[in-house]
């Protein structure tokens, strides 16, 4: 009998193992286990969903726009887009429509002074080599002998080959106005 009270008072009298604290940190550490497995089961379960899409189109087919870009005869053209009819983002737009097009652009913001009484559309060729005004003007389908929008201007000083002054008839160019309605 007396060996029965002691193994009794060893269960019944507090011990280390069984403090208030302990038993808080095992169920804490039940409820983070618990949560673990579930993450486990879930992924076991369900995993990581991967989309695997395999384009049909032949290698050859292929547009690498790198060598498109390396190999396109606009790239060399330097161009500063400046907005002169007070258009909230045409300039962007306009170097949008440009870029997408290979051609440099260098520069893209309002004209000096803010100055927004542009009525046309102008191409001002800033270097001598006139082929560079001419690419522009086809690319933005302006008459390169129209001398009210084709301007010679020039100015080695500086940095560009053309610079495009938007007027209030940009809605007037229609690859560009395209070009807008083409993007989401």
């Amino acid at each position: 009998m007396e060996k029965i009270k002691k193994y009794l008072n060893f269960f019944l009298k507090p011990s280390l193992f069984f403090t208030k604290y302990n038993i808080f940190i095992i169920v804490l550490f039940l409820i983070s286990f618990s949560f673990i497995i579930s993450i486990i089961d879930r992924h076991l379960r369900f995993g990581i969903k991967m989309d695997y899409s395999f384009s049909n189109t032949p290698p050859h087919l292929i547009i690498d726009p790198i060598k498109e870009y390396e190999n396109s005869i606009h790239k060399d053209i330097k161009v500063e887009v400046l907005n002169g009819c007070g258009e909230k983002g045409i300039a962007k737009s306009f170097s949008d429509y440009l870029i997408n097009q290979h051609v440099d652009v260098v520069r893209s913001e309002n004209t000096p002074g803010n100055n927004f009484d542009y009525k046309n559309t102008q191409l001002i060729l800033r270097t001598e080599d006139f082929q560079d005004i001419a690419t522009i003007a086809s690319l933005l389908e302006i008459n390169p002998k129209d001398s009210t929008k084709v301007i010679v201007e020039t100015d080695l000083n500086l940095l560009t080959d053309v610079t495009l002054i938007i007027g209030k008839d940009f809605k007037n160019i229609i690859p560009v106005q395209n070009f807008i309605l083409s993007q989401p």
